[in-house]
């Protein structure tokens, strides 16, 4: 789909935000466009490892 890259980050975005709302002391400050591009290339295991 065209737009399935911008429909990534912005999903991507979403999530981190939602879980830095709910639990702002457990949840990594991340790059959401780093995570969203791991998705992307396959790579991505957990959001700790662009913490």
């Amino acid at each position: 789909h065209e737009n399935a890259g911008e429909l990534l980050d912005r999903d991507v975005e979403n999530l981190v935000g939602y879980f830095r709302r709910k639990y702002p002391n457990e949840t990594p400050d991340v790059d959401d466009r780093a995570v969203a591009q791991a998705i992307r290339d396959g790579t991505f295991e957990s959001v700790r490892a662009f913490a």
